[in-house]
């Protein structure tokens, strides 16, 4: 029976995309793993530091300062 199992490389790119849907920031969803003979040694996604505000937050401070108007298209 032939070994139907995604490659290697496939399978960390999935790994990268799951991580990229964590991401908190709306412009951008980036999923990283770093890899060295063939073990993932780290793995994150974009976004803000924990304990710190979500760039929507952020953009949204800065528009009610200046008056402005949101439209978030996420």
């Amino acid at each position: 029976m032939k070994d139907e199992r995604i490659g290697w490389p496939a399978y960390f790119m999935m790994q990268a995309a799951m991580l990229a849907s964590r991401s908190t920031c709306t412009r951008l969803h980036v999923g990283a793993v770093v890899v060295k003979d063939g073990r993932i040694i780290a793995s994150g996604y974009n976004g803000s530091v924990t304990g710190t505000p979500h760039c929507t937050e952020v953009g949204d401070l800065i528009a009610v300062i200046f008056g402005l108007t949101v439209i978030w298209d996420g």
